[in-house]
């Protein structure tokens, strides 16, 4: 287990320098600067959480973009279904081709930031 306060500064060192990127990211998938504001605070909440329990985490910044990537496709996911809309529906096939290429768009991010 990690003592608290040097969890606290590691996460205070890891939101300095990455959180800029992480907001960007976050707002071109989204397209919503604030569904982008809130994924990323939830994002490094569960940083903290997981670090917390003891869970060894060795890319903390590829853990940060996998992890606000897939809250922000739950919450997309969440939203199509209390709209009631079907597999089939124009916006449904968009989810999907938005994965495929906001993967994509991860990878080039992060070999490009290594």
């Amino acid at each position: 287990m990690v003592p608290r306060q040097q969890l606290h500064a590691e996460v205070a060192e890891l939101y300095e320098e990455h959180a800029a990127g992480l907001l960007r990211y976050g707002a071109a998938l989204a397209r919503s600067e604030d569904l982008s504001c809130d994924a990323v605070q939830e994002t490094f909440l569960r940083y903290f959480v997981e670090r917390s329990c003891g869970r060894k985490i060795e890319t903390p910044r590829a853990w940060l973009y996998q992890v606000l990537r897939n809250n922000l496709f739950d919450r997309l996911r969440r939203y199509v279904r209390f709209r009631g809309l079907a597999p089939g529906d124009r916006v449904m096939r968009k989810v999907g081709d938005l994965r495929r290429r906001h993967v994509d768009m991860i990878d080039g991010h992060l070999r490009r930031n290594a």
